[in-house]
């Protein structure tokens, strides 16, 4: 269900820089020399493409991950008895105010950690491919820390 609903914005994220790479000029070039379309989409275009959907990947991955807790907590994701966060935190929810807690705490807290840990994942990917994408925080950090003012 998820694949299914999710496919236009994974287009879309690929689409977008796929034009943008498309303009450049090597891909002119590699066209007059004659390279078949699917070539130069393999040989030229992919490499630069891969760094996208991999911080694509990585960000998705947290949200899919919330959204299958959050079926699996409302009893509409994978059933028993295949162990899923979402089913813990709903089964551990009647001990919430007993001194059985944290069964309902540590599957909720994995699931912010791992959701927290592939967003900082794909965060760090996106610095490390594109790292003109934040430089306005960067130039102001740099120059306050050689003693220039605002």
């Amino acid at each position: 269900m998820l694949a299914a609903t999710g496919w236009p914005f994974l287009w879309r994220a690929f689409r977008g820089p796929t034009l943008q790479i498309a303009e450049e000029d090597w891909v002119d070039a590699a066209r007059s020399y004659g390279q078949s379309a699917t070539g130069i989409m393999r040989l030229h275009m992919l490499p630069y493409l891969l760094g996208y959907l991999l911080i694509y990947s990585s960000l998705v991955l947290g949200g899919v991950i919330l959204a299958v807790a959050g079926l699996s907590f409302l009893g509409l994701g994978i059933t028993s008895p295949t162990p899923e966060w979402g089913r813990a935190v709903d089964l551990g929810r009647e001990f919430v105010a007993t001194e059985s807690w944290h069964i309902s705490l540590i599957p909720g807290v994995m699931v912010t950690l791992v959701v927290m840990g592939f967003n900082a994942v794909g965060d760090a990917l996106r610095d490390a491919v594109d790292p003109q994408s934040d430089s306005s925080v960067a130039d102001a950090s740099e120059t306050e820390s050689r003693g220039g003012g605002v």
